[in-house]
């Protein structure tokens, strides 16, 4: 027997975005099943980069056209990847990618399914002015909840997507909550330096640039701050992730609102090269509208900020404050250009007390160390379906 052969044959499938700047909490767990598993990682764009390079893992790129047909035409043919691959398991690692547990549940294959993005992200709900979108998303969002269903093992990355399985049929036996998880290097010690009130404040953005992630709005805020005599020249905002086929528009936004000297873009960047990011910050910026699938995700980046010892400053949603307590271990306001400036107006104008928010935050953020949740994770994936 080969030793490839003794580890066993593991397939992760995953679906990403192609604009999608951080790949983090996916490589944590192609790493864990690495270890024990040939692991081959199928997905729709080419992940053979930096986070996922590793031993035992084979890539396979599978090409998805736009669109709900596109989507299923990648689920088929993934799908016949696992009939022709003779794999032992299989990890779901994207919740677009739920249907398949049907398929692996037809040819007995174990299956395990990471449930990171509520249905109606990809299929969003519309108006009955569009019949034919209406009927076509309810029946996408149907066949994932159905895939969910169909797996040995359910893992949502947080306790409203928990609820909501629950809600759509799925048993309880098969639903472990399992949070993302931060590596340890994102830690900070307790002990991290307290801001000094004669240098600016810090903010920093790490993630997907767009309208409906708060783009505008941190844009329009910056202004509003800058445009106040006293707190002029007090804050900086520094944006990681900006796509390339974004840059210009952002740069054109920061020069027409005259903020090139308090906002800095940044380029998507490795995600080992983040810590040292953070360490550099006083605060981290977690903000998105109000829209339903956003009700269910937590952000990997609040973790993130969380376990570096950063206080967070979230948009009022409950993915943000059922972890986010305003002025212990962050700051919540409300999601606008006003409500995020008189935020940032309120952190420079309150006498506040940097080391005990800082240690609030660091001792927040402690059970979501991926080393905590590894055991967890690798425990639940090896005895689903036995």
């Amino acid at each position: 027997m080969t030793r490839v052969e003794a580890r066993g044959r593991c397939a992760v499938i995953t679906c990403m975005s192609p604009s999608q700047p951080g790949f983090l909490d996916f490589a944590y767990r192609v790493h864990a099943l690495a270890a024990s598993h040939h692991v081959t990682l199928i997905s729709n764009i080419d992940l053979d980069i930096a986070e996922f390079r590793v031993a035992h893992v084979q890539h396979v790129q599978v090409p998805m056209p736009e669109g709900q047909w596109g989507w299923l035409r990648f689920l088929a043919r993934c799908a016949a990847l696992l009939r022709a691959g003779h794999f032992d398991r299989v990890m779901l690692l994207h919740s677009a990618v739920a249907p398949l547990a049907m398929a692996c549940r037809a040819m007995h294959l174990p299956v395990v399914l990471y449930w990171n993005e509520h249905p109606t992200h990809l299929a969003p709900p519309c108006g009955w002015s569009q019949p034919l979108s209406k009927v076509i998303r309810g029946l996408v969002r149907r066949l994932m909840f159905a895939g969910a269903r169909a797996a040995d093992l359910v893992m949502p990355i947080g306790e409203a997507h928990h609820q909501d399985l629950l809600a759509h049929g799925v048993r309880a036996q098969c639903a472990q909550l399992v949070p993302m998880g931060v590596a340890s290097a994102f830690r900070a010690e307790h002990s991290r330096g307290a801001r000094r009130s004669d240098e600016p404040l810090q903010l920093i953005y790490i993630g997907t640039v767009a309208a409906d992630r708060g783009r505008d709005v941190m844009f329009e805020a910056m202004a509003q701050v800058q445009a106040q005599s006293h707190l002029r020249g007090r804050a900086h905002l520094t944006i990681v992730g900006v796509q390339p086929d974004q840059m210009a528009e952002c740069q054109g936004r920061v020069e027409r609102l005259g903020l090139q000297g308090s906002v800095s873009l940044v380029g998507r960047v490795p995600g080992h090269d983040i810590p040292s990011l953070l360490q550099r910050a006083h605060v981290g910026l977690c903000l998105w509208e109000d829209r339903v699938w956003y009700r269910f995700n937590p952000p990997t980046k609040l973790f993130e900020y969380l376990v570096a010892g950063l206080p967070v400053l979230a948009s009022n949603i409950r993915t943000h404050t059922a972890y986010v307590r305003d002025g212990v271990n962050g700051f919540i306001f409300d999601y606008s250009p006003h409500g995020l400036a008189t935020a940032i107006a309120r952190i420079l104008s309150s006498d506040l007390d940097w080391q005990a928010i800082n240690f609030s935050a660091w001792a927040a953020g402690e059970p979501y160390l991926w080393s905590t949740i590894q055991p967890r994770f690798l425990q639940a994936f090896s005895q689903a379906g036995r």
